[in-house]
């Protein structure tokens, strides 16, 4: 759980499927590049929320 007002960092690839917005972590564990089509540095969204299933595929979480 996060504490309204908190800062969360989130490591990965913004994925939109079937109006299902995921992040996808990224296959290595030190990125060696950026890809800045996909990026938005930095940015501040209010009301995010963020849920995960514990049955789900640990390489994807569902937002």
């Amino acid at each position: 759980y996060i504490k309204e007002g908190s800062t969360v960092s989130v490591m990965g690839i913004v994925r939109r499927h079937d109006n299902v917005l995921m992040i996808v972590p990224s296959t290595e564990p030190v990125s060696t590049g950026c890809r800045w089509k996909s990026c938005l540095l930095p940015t501040t969204v209010h009301g995010l929320i963020l849920t995960c299933d514990e049955n789900l595929s640990t390489e994807v979480i569902a937002v």
